[in-house]
């Protein structure tokens, strides 16, 4: 199950930068492909792009967050993917997508934290 979903990461990510939208969404639950198609319009106006890098993977319980970077003429754009096993244990899916392009961290533009850090700043 491991060298599955690491190829299936690996296999969303490539399909990305090679803008094959119906083979990187075939990678998506059913629950998360409206957040997903939200995040792949975004994307659609970065490209082209000439490669994926993935900059971290993270186990945290039985899910596994993966941070990719796609590289362009437009610059870099990051991504924040949860993934998780479907409902009968099998294949590795996207369960949420975050683009993070422009953000200091996920967490930014969290209301609690962006007045924290806008408080921190100031000061």
């Amino acid at each position: 199950i491991v060298a599955g979903r690491n190829e299936r990461i690996a296999a969303h990510a490539g399909a990305l930068a090679r803008g094959e939208d119906s083979a990187a969404e075939a990678f998506v639950s059913p629950a998360a492909l409206g957040e997903y198609r939200d995040a792949a319009a975004a994307l659609a106006s970065r490209r082209p792009f000439s490669a994926a890098t993935q900059l971290a993977l993270a186990k945290i319980a039985c899910q596994y967050v993966s941070k990719i970077a796609l590289d362009g003429a437009e610059g870099r754009t990051k991504l924040l993917i949860r993934w998780r096993q479907d409902s009968d244990g099998g294949a590795w899916m996207i369960a949420s997508v975050e683009d993070l392009t422009g953000k200091r961290s996920s967490w930014s533009d969290i209301p609690h934290y962006t007045t924290a850090q806008s408080e921190r700043s100031n000061g």
